[in-house]
């Protein structure tokens, strides 16, 4: 299936409708207005000012001039710095057109090219992980109309976010696996670990939940291990190996999230410090979370926010359906990171396929995260990069679950109308 043209063809179909959307309806808050958006009153600004709103707005302020304000430091760096430099192919454009303009051409540039290569290699991931290339092709233009499409096409940072950890995820599980007597046994070929370890970093840099695809490789050692004891070949050697390799990978993964922390300390701590350096270890990106965003353990959990929770509802309860689902069917190749697991009479590819122990304990944490500490309202868009929910969907969409392909699409065009007019859609 040759995902790339629908890929592009589906961005410019929904920047088209979220255009015509916001010609026709008025926006909510006018704020994009103003001087100092960085989306300027011109053709150009007018073209993508449909997609530029909400967070667009941080992330072009932060590609321009860095990160000036406090508030700015609850989005990572890698997205507004690609922005810039992207910016720097453009400048020959500067005689014709203003420095917005090409910082926005620059955005829309880098976000709808990574999301056809996000959707690339969610067509090749799909295809190594379920081994069934029909289904897998099913799964793929499944993503395609994603719920949270607007976000998919927007200056936002999930396109980037998608293409780093997916291409990752490829890398990581193409040639490391093989079917043994009683379970999977992973092997991972060196160049490939640094290929997924490099591309994992980057997606942290891109947005902080990145940290947790380290769960992948964790859960690798952990077969690994258990393999290794199964079949009496664990030694001394072994360990400290399979020590050093998932260390080093996590130390790498981690690189960003210290790099934002320094950074911030830098910024905030000398001189006349900032109240949030009177902790024992400041830490700017929780801070501004919970200040300005009201991030935290149980924090969000108000009666006010019962609208949030209610339009997160769908992707709640259809995660938790996927996770348990899962789990259910065989227990112990959840837990021992399919190094023992049991042939499973089914047809459908999620239930059946052993690899996909880590993708559900990576949903299963993002899950965690979303509905107790995060603000709940960002599941759809955050869970858009997610290659399990594809695949946990594929076979029920349009059969037992026919509901859900009316959540898909009532999610995909009331988000492109609410996102395009500056209504609460974030």
């Amino acid at each position: 299936m040759d995902i790339v043209k629908p890929a592009i063809g589906i961005r410019v179909f929904i920047w088209l409708m979220s255009f015509l959307s916001d010609g026709f309806i008025e926006d909510y808050d006018s704020c994009i207005k103003l001087p100092g958006s960085h989306v300027p009153d011109t053709l150009i600004g007018n073209l993508f000012s449909s997609i530029a709103k909400w967070d667009s707005l941080f992330f072009l302020q932060i590609a321009h001039e860095g990160y000036i304000y406090e508030k700015n430091h609850a989005f990572f760096p890698m997205y507004p710095m690609l922005i810039r430099l992207f910016s720097c192919v453009l400048y020959p454009l500067e005689f014709i057109i203003t420095k917005d303009e090409i910082y926005l051409i620059s955005a829309v540039i880098i976000s709808w090219g990574s999301y056809v290569i996000s959707a690339y290699y969610m067509s090749k991931l799909s295809s190594v992980v379920l081994k069934d290339k029909s289904f897998s092709n099913w799964t793929s233009a499944l993503y395609l109309l994603s719920p949270a499409c607007i976000f998919l096409t927007a200056i936002y940072s999930e396109p980037l976010f998608g293409a780093l950890s997916i291409s990752g995820l490829f890398y990581l599980f193409r040639d490391s696996w093989k079917l043994g007597k009683e379970g999977i046994e992973y092997a991972i070929p060196g160049a490939d670990r640094a290929r997924a370890t490099i591309l994992f970093t980057l997606a942290t840099a891109t947005r902080s939940n990145g940290s947790l695809l380290f769960i992948f490789p964790m859960c690798m050692t952990v077969n690994r291990v258990i393999n290794a004891i199964k079949l009496k070949n664990i030694n001394f050697a072994f360990i400290v190996e399979e020590g050093f390799l998932l260390a080093g990978s996590g130390f790498l993964q981690a690189l960003p999230i210290f790099s934002v922390l320094f950074y911030g300390f830098t910024l905030y701590c000398e001189g006349d410090p900032s109240p949030y350096c009177s902790g024992p270890m400041p830490n700017i990106y929780n801070y501004v979370q919970g200040k300005y965003w009201n991030v935290g353990f149980f924090k969000y959990w108000e009666m006010k926010q019962i609208p949030n929770f209610l339009l997160a509802s769908p992707m709640i309860f259809i995660s938790i359906m996927a996770i348990w689902t899962y789990i259910a069917v065989d227990p112990k190749r959840f837990f021992t990171a399919s190094a023992y697991c049991k042939k499973i009479k089914t047809s459908d590819e999620y239930i059946k396929s052993p690899l996909v122990v880590p993708f559900v304990l990576y949903w299963a944490a993002n899950l965690f995260i979303l509905v107790f500490i995060a603000n709940v309202q960002i599941i759809t868009r955050t869970f858009c990069t997610l290659p399990s929910l594809y695949w946990y969907l594929g076979d029920k969409i349009f059969t037992k679950h026919r509901w859900i392909a009316g959540i898909f699409f009532v999610y995909l065009f009331l988000g492109v109308h609410m996102f395009s007019n500056f209504y609460p859609w974030t």
